[in-house]
């Protein structure tokens, strides 16, 4: 969450960083980033690792808000862009990986 933070408030404002950090880096914390608010927040009511249900279902919702409903809402200045949604996903599944592992492995 603080290099989410970081990237929102200090990078992205001043260029710091390439395309990817400024168009995608909180693309891909974004399903992470939930998964664990919504376990924090008991809409998620367990504190094991997020199933791969779990993860494709934030993803699709995701996908298709910042896809096809944000862009069209004036009080937003969301652009549709599919990469994000790709993001998103390759975010949502490292953060499986690495939570399948860590708690493999205690």
């Amino acid at each position: 969450m603080a290099l989410y933070v970081l990237n929102r408030f200090v990078l992205k404002p001043h260029h710091i960083g390439g395309w990817l950090v400024h168009d995608y880096l909180n693309d891909l914390l974004c399903l992470p980033i939930i998964l664990r608010l919504q376990s924090a927040l008991g809409i998620r009511r367990h504190h094991a690792p997020p199933t791969l249900l779990e993860l494709m279902h934030n993803w699709a919702i995701f996908s298709v808000l910042y896809y096809f409903v944000f862009p069209r809402l004036p009080a937003f200045s969301s652009v549709a862009d599919p990469w994000n949604s790709v993001a998103y996903l390759i975010g949502g599944m490292a953060a499986y990986i690495f939570w399948r592992f860590r708690y493999r492995c205690k």
